[in-house]
């Protein structure tokens, strides 16, 4: 007879298994690259170009060019849910972004107002102009993975003018590591829950994390 700990185990794991099935059928499966599973950012504008989180023996960072800034909030969360999809969707590195800011905030599941409009724009310049590191350190082993997601990208968005269709669609072009790795073996997400998690970012990571800023 199996232990009741492991029969509680597999109960668990059998009622994860059916719940994301039934998600799967619903269209609410999405993907998230199994090395930014835990590349939760920062929640505030940490109003620098480096970042830093220990979780564990896992350190996130994240550096990004001092003219524009690092990504942080949920907003970036989401795009990345969606750019990793959307590549195991379409086994494409080339994204087609839409003719239009308020079509893709349509795509991502946001209302098209003010809201979102200067947001979006910024977050993305952002998170396409930095660089992820992912190491892990026990003993006297370590380890370390970089993650560039662009390749390049054309942003034709006015925020101001949100409804307004360019003259041609906004691209992004991921970087062959990264769509390789996007596309080799993504993790299934929760669509649902992650909106639900947009308001509190946060709310992504563990509890436990602690965050270094370097200036």
């Amino acid at each position: 007879n199996k232990a009741p700990g492991h029969r509680i185990n597999e109960i668990i794991k059998t009622s994860l298994a059916l719940e994301m099935e039934d998600a799967r059928e619903a269209g609410l499966v999405g993907y998230m690259a199994r090395c930014l599973v835990q590349a939760t950012m920062p929640h505030t504008d940490p109003k620098t170009s480096y970042f830093e989180r220990t979780n564990g023996i896992v350190t996130l960072s994240i550096m990004g060019k001092p003219s524009i800034g690092l990504p942080y909030g949920s907003m970036p969360r989401t795009l990345l849910a969606w750019i990793c999809t959307e590549a195991v969707r379409t086994k494409d590195p080339v994204l087609n972004l839409g003719r239009s800011q308020s079509e893709f905030l349509q795509r991502l599941g946001m209302h098209t107002d003010g809201r979102y409009t200067a947001t979006l724009r910024n977050q993305a310049q952002r998170l396409f102009s930095s660089m992820i590191s992912l190491a892990g350190e026990q003993g006297n082993d370590f380890g370390i993975e970089n993650v560039v997601i662009a390749k390049r990208a054309f942003l034709f968005w006015n925020p101001k003018r949100p409804e307004d269709r360019a003259l041609w669609d906004s691209t992004l072009t991921l970087t062959g590591d990264f769509f390789e790795e996007v596309t080799r073996s993504p993790v299934p997400i929760r669509i649902d829950y992650l909106h639900a998690l947009r308001q509190s970012p946060l709310a992504m990571g563990s509890p436990q994390n602690s965050e270094k800023i370097v200036r």
